[in-house]
């Protein structure tokens, strides 16, 4: 209970007699009394005069005891991320002192504004007392959900020697309540939310992919996936002269456009007159023995 004390000396001689109403129910008799307010609230207090003859007079005091409620009054967060230090705020006066209960069983903090990280996910609650070990205490519960997210996710493929090649993403995550972003590098205007997006690439190149997860809390976590190839090599081929007469040589020379990811280390080339060949030249030349036309 809140209690307050009152005590009161009103100089009258010992003819008169004092009568008090303590605006509670309560009333006293006496010159020096006191009182004791076993709840909150504001009241009116009188005392009345009364001599040997019968005689009276009444003193009333508007509102001069008042006794207030201490409300806890403060600024808990209803979710928070996993080892994410977060603000707990009083809300009280400065003069109040507070103390943070917060229910995961670490040391209690009486800082005004307490910074605290919980370590594993779930639901805990926590106490906020105004006034701790004071006359006034009071308590307020609250509850804090810790929200956890770790990001993950697969592909069923990473490397092709043809396009369109098309990889199949699927989300490995742990957490509950979350949304998803993938990066599968064809640029930040093809970014996919969905969470098992399949992906078609469309020409030769080396793909950095990674991938970010989401809970309602903005609690994230981001993923650095593999590296996807496409390479399809395209080969041109050039050649010095294109005829004349038997037996002629002609030199050939080529380049090839492709994914510089690792280097060439064959060249097949097949000369249009029955002759192949395997080499690591980018240049050859071939001698025609016999007439016609070839399409080397």
């Amino acid at each position: 209970p809140f209690v307050s004390s009152v005590t009161t000396a009103p100089n009258v001689s010992s003819g008169y007699t004092l009568t008090w109403n303590f605006g509670d129910g309560q009333t006293g008799t006496g010159d020096n009394l006191t009182h004791t307010y076993n709840s909150h609230g504001h009241f009116d207090v009188s005392v009345t005069a009364t001599d040997n003859y019968g005689c009276s007079t009444t003193q009333v005091y508007p509102d001069m005891i008042s006794i207030d409620a201490l409300v806890p009054r403060f600024d808990a967060p209803s979710v928070v991320c996993r080892k994410v230090s977060t603000a707990f705020r009083s809300l009280m006066s400065s003069r109040t002192n507070c103390q943070w209960n917060f229910g995961d069983g670490t040391p209690v903090s009486t800082d005004r504004i307490a910074y605290h990280t919980y370590m594993n996910e779930g639901t805990y609650t926590g106490t906020f007392t105004a006034d701790p070990g004071g006359p006034c205490e009071r308590s307020e519960t609250f509850t804090v959900t810790v929200q956890y997210v770790e990001a993950s996710f697969v592909v069923d493929g990473t490397f092709s020697c043809d396009y369109p090649y098309t990889v199949q993403f699927t989300n490995t995550s742990i957490g509950d309540d979350v949304s998803y972003r993938y990066d599968v590098g064809l640029g930040p205007y093809n970014l996919r939310s969905e969470e098992n997006p399949e992906v078609t690439y469309g020409q030769n190149g080396v793909y950095e992919t990674s991938f970010t997860a989401y809970t309602s809390a903005g609690c994230y976590d981001t993923f650095d996936g593999p590296t996807i190839v496409v390479n399809h090599p395209e080969a041109h081929l050039e050649a010095n002269n294109c005829g004349g007469c038997n037996p002629t040589t002609v030199r050939f020379g080529h380049h090839v456009v492709y994914t510089e990811n690792e280097d060439i280390v064959d060249y097949y080339g097949d000369f249009g007159d029955g002759t192949t060949m395997h080499t690591t030249y980018t240049a050859v030349s071939h001698t025609y023995t016999e007439q016609g036309v070839y399409s080397p």
